[in-house]
């Protein structure tokens, strides 16, 4: 990677859809392959390959409203990190969501926390991620309800 210190990012589609969700299960993310072709219809991507290799890394810019986009999905194959594939992806993605006046958050692993710290991204909270049925969370809400109302 010394002899390219550019590797050429481009847009995401369809044809990724396999490489993408071996990443995603690689870092033990919980991303499915409807997730997948949700975000390639909706979202700016971006991937990096390396020849021989493919597909080794993805990034993408999910708007949220006109002005807001979550920045998420980003991964590099293991054997491929550390070498400025994360950084080359998420600047171009910074870069195109500046020229279209959006303002760009996300949230992050702590191996990520490291890399959007080089861009000026603070910390300003945490969540927590939840799993389950679309039932668990109308039951989950639902308790929340009974809660809140109980608290006034």
């Amino acid at each position: 990677m010394a002899s390219d210190p550019s590797p050429l990012v481009r847009s995401l589609g369809p044809t990724d859809l396999e490489r993408c969700c071996a990443m995603s299960t690689q870092a033990n993310w919980n991303q499915t392959a409807r997730d997948w072709e949700y975000l390639f219809e909706n979202a700016f991507t971006y991937g990096v390959e390396l020849p021989g290799l493919g597909l080794v890394g993805t990034t993408v810019a999910l708007p949220i409203s006109s002005r807001h986009a979550w920045i998420n999905m980003v991964l590099v194959d293991e054997v491929c990190r550390g070498q400025g594939l994360a950084k080359a992806m998420f600047e171009r993605c910074l870069s195109e969501l500046k020229s279209k006046g959006v303002v760009a958050f996300l949230d992050a692993t702590e191996m990520g926390a490291r890399v959007y710290r080089k861009f000026g991204f603070k910390e300003s909270g945490e969540f927590v991620r939840m799993k389950g049925t679309a039932a668990q969370l109308r039951e989950v809400l639902a308790m929340s309800d009974v809660a809140a109302a109980g608290a006034k």
